[in-house]
């Protein structure tokens, strides 16, 4: 499978000799090549004739599989492993040891290349927000080089080294290592001399005999810094910074006066303090981790020269979910793409790439406001950009960006005098992508744009929910079929199949013919089973290449009778097996008339077979589960060969490791959670539902509230009105169960009845709640299981019953 990172970097400038060179291979008639980028996708790749493509080999597959088609972009320069078995006319290729050492390698000559300082920021947690956040302080002094979304692995670091060039005064990574023996090279590439230790938690836990040998791994990266910022509560991590730096020193915050830096937090105001700096700002910021990562950002900005006035603009600036690509649904069937939270020309092509990911043939909208100064000459790079992403139709807001050129160019003055024609705006099934930096407000263009005003939001983190399939990826060890039936439980199938459809899954499985459908319209390509087929689809299934399960002796007939009459159609069928479930499958008494079937139907391939596990989470019923196995593969031998054979679930992989099975079924650990509470430590939640509060009531002892009188102040007090209800998929059952919303550290217990739109809630003396304020349903910090066991029921129920009406919003 390709590498996960779609970026490939822009600042480099050397010839194909210098490149053989540097990587130390002795590569002989080299073409005469002047190389500017460098790529391990080549999905990613628009014109390759100044692209060096690393065919990087993983444990399931060379990169060299790609070649042709990066020849086919104009790549002529590869590095490999290997000898492929047939080169292309016109490509040279540079034999390495280790495809990823040599990027690497390159990366770091890049490096060395620059006196400039370099912020490099670890941890287990956090890594990316406190990149987004000190690369925000920092611009208004610094021209800034950051790594693009969350490249911190062994191939993100150096792709995001390779973006430095001559412009750049300051440069910002974000580094990460998975297990042992890898930070070494992450520091030789990236050099810093500045660094953050954000925290330590259970991530990666597995590629590390101890937290203190993880925590040891990661300082190795601050061994050349002069300085590096850190917690001072956080112990450890201090003691093992401080043994791996060579000669600089540790600058630590605390909020107990024992730091470097004396930290006073009395939401919304923050006061940051040492011998040299006095700054207090507001924050819309609540949760410890955030302020922390906050902390992290402001100490170290202060620390190289950031005025505090600015540092102190910068923070109250900050919100909850910065930095961050945002995809919904917008008006007259379109989709709109949020990436208003930072303007740069790396970032605008990070954001170009993810439309054209959507749009299919869909026609593609920009959006762009003027770039600021600060971050340097930008005109001709996004003219580029816009040339070689062949963007529809432009509207730019501001005086600079009107020289940009498009097939059709729509110039305004200030955002206020295009959000006075929005309504004009045609964007009929158009995919628009608004970018502008921060001071133009541009999210006020998307706010308008939306299809649904509903303040009810569904925000799905799908860096998250990449993280889990990973997780439960490296668990199994064999290939991925993921259900995502019932729009993936609530979720959005589409959104969630292109990127399972990016990391290379092998198999989708929904439960009905026209979900399958929908995902073939939204431009999924890849395999995809239907659990539950409605026979009388039989044709729409052959014609849209979508997979089918059999499980009854009922359906045989039907199917033959189909392919009679359809003598060039073909299928692909699942054959689901009855091991204890009695809700569908073969049963052994079925075998022989199924093998029968099968060894006449020339029409038929047999795909995989495959069972449901009854209780693999429950440990109390391991017998029946181990009883289920051995009748599944009693059963498959009696069967024609196939392709894969699966039996088991999200739970299965967690705890039934073991068995030869060559693929696994994921489902709800997809999104984080872990009904057999072995994984839970190791998964990120991907949801997030929030709702805002309309209105604030004080209530006298003895006032009732809602329906039916339910509930009866017993004291005065004082509640709010929050726009969600039970037509939004919250259960009324959920007010019976004691459940409460959470409002930063507060939880708001609801009360009286749920009704169909609204909900009431007591707000805790102090609390300081007002209307317009974010209330959280469930989310990272307020578990969907805590909704899911107050209602009487699962967390698979609580997912699937979130309305359609509720706006879904995707980040990136």
């Amino acid at each position: 499978m390709r590498q996960k990172h779609d970026l490939y970097a822009t600042a480099m400038k050397y010839t194909a000799q210098q490149i053989a060179s540097i990587l130390g291979s002795d590569a002989l008639d080299l073409p005469d090549l002047v190389i500017t980028a460098a790529s391990t996708d080549t999905r990613t790749i628009t014109d390759g004739s100044y692209v060096v493509f690393f065919a990087i080999t993983t444990a399931n597959r060379s990169g060299l599989t790609y070649l042709a088609d990066a020849a086919a972009t104009g790549v002529r320069l590869v590095v490999a492993d290997h000898m492929p078995d047939d080169l292309p006319d016109g490509v040279s290729l540079l034999l390495v040891d280790d495809t990823v050492a040599a990027l690497q390698g390159l990366a770091a000559y890049h490096r060395r290349q620059f006196d400039i300082p370099v912020v490099a920021i670890t941890g287990s947690y956090g890594k990316t927000i406190v990149k987004e956040w000190i690369s925000t302080m920092l611009s208004t002094r610094y021209r800034v080089c950051k790594s693009p979304q969350s490249y911190n692995s062994q191939i993100g670091v150096p792709l995001s080294v390779l973006q430095l060039d001559a412009q750049a005064s300051i440069a910002v990574f974000e580094v990460g290592v998975s297990r042992a023996g890898e930070m070494s090279a992450l520091a030789e590439v990236v050099q810093p001399t500045h660094g953050i230790f954000t925290t330590i938690g259970p991530a990666h836990d597995a590629g590390f005999v101890d937290r203190t040998a993880k925590i040891k791994e990661k300082a190795i990266l601050f061994r050349s810094c002069q300085q590096v910022v850190c917690n001072h509560h956080h112990r450890e991590i201090v003691h093992q910074v401080e043994q791996s730096l060579a000669a600089g020193k540790v600058t630590t915050w605390s909020t107990a006066q024992e730091g470097d830096y004396s930290i006073s937090i009395d939401l919304p105001q923050v006061q940051i303090s040492n011998s040299d700096a006095d700054l207090t700002s507001t924050t819309r910021l609540s949760s410890p981790p955030m302020l922390d990562n906050l902390m992290h950002a402001a100490v170290l900005a202060l620390e190289l020269g950031v005025p505090t006035e600015e540092v102190s603009a910068a923070m109250s600036a900050i919100g909850p979910l910065p930095m961050r690509l945002e995809t919904s649904a917008g008006r007259q069937g379109s989709i709109l793409i949020n990436d208003t939270y930072t303007a740069d020309i790396q970032s605008l092509r990070l954001a170009l790439d993810y439309q054209r990911s959507l749009s299919s043939a869909r026609p593609r909208l920009l959006i762009l406001s003027d770039i600021d100064h600060s971050h340097g000459p930008w005109v001709a790079a996004a003219q580029q950009l816009i040339t070689d992403y062949e963007i529809d139709h432009l509207i730019t807001v501001g005086e600079t960006s009107r020289q940009l050129i498009a097939s059709t160019h729509t110039t305004y003055d200030t955002t206020e005098a295009l959000l006075a024609e929005i309504d004009r705006l045609e964007v009929q099934d158009h995919v628009v992508l608004t970018k502008g930096a921060r001071r133009y407000g541009m999210e006020r263009v998307c706010h308008q744009l939306e299809a649904l005003s509903h303040n009810a939001r569904l925000e799905i983190d799908l860096a998250a929910l990449q993280h889990n399939l990973d997780v439960y990826q490296r668990k199994a060890g064999c290939a991925m079929m993921v259900v995502i039936k019932a729009s993936a439980y609530g979720t959005g199938s589409v959104e969630v199949a292109r990127l399972l459809e990016r990391r290379g899954v092998a198999y989708l499985a929904v439960a009905f013919v026209d979900e399958a459908i929908t995902l073939r319209q939204g431009g999924i390509k890849m395999p995809i089973l239907v659990l539950n087929p409605d026979l009388d689809r039989l044709t729409a299934c052959w014609q849209n290449d979508i997979d089918i399960e059999l499980h009854s002796t009922d359906q045989l007939d039907r199917i033959t009778a189909f392919l009679t009459m359809h003598s060039t159609a073909s299928l692909r069928v699942h054959l689901m097996l009855d091991t204890g479930m009695k809700r569908l499958g073969f049963e052994v008494d079925n075998l022989d008339r199924l093998r029968e079937w099968l060894s006449r139907e020339e029409q038929v391939e047999i795909v995989s077979v495959f069972s449901h596990l009854v209780a693999s989470e429950s440990v109390d019923l391991d017998d029946f589960t181990r009883r289920q196995m051995h009748a599944f593969d009693a059963m498959c031998k009696a069967l024609p060969p196939a392709q894969y054979y699966h039996i088991l679930n999200s739970s299965g992989i967690a705890r039934h490791q073991g068995h030869d099975y060559n693929m696994a079924r994921l489902g709800l650990g997809l999104y984080g959670i872990d009904t057999s509470a072995t994984m839970t430590a190791a998964l990120q939640p991907v949801h997030h539902l929030s709702a805002r509060v309309l209105q604030v009531k004080r209530l006298a002892a003895g006032d009732s509230v809602g329906y039916g009188r339910s509930y009866v102040a017993d004291r005065d007090m004082t509640i709010c009105t929050v726009n969600v209800g039970y037509a939004d998929g919250l259960m009324r059952s959920a007010a019976g169960g004691g459940f409460a919303f959470r409002a930063g550290n507060h939880l708001l217990p609801i009360v009286g009845s749920i009704c169909m739109d609204l909900t009431m809630c007591a707000i805790p003396d102090g609390a300081g709640i007002r209307v317009g304020d974010t209330v959280t349903v469930f989310g990272p910090d307020h578990p969907i299981d805590i909704l899911a066991q107050a209602s009487g029921t699962i967390p698979y129920e609580v997912l699937s019953r979130i309305a359609p009406r509720v706006k879904r919003v995707f980040h990136h």
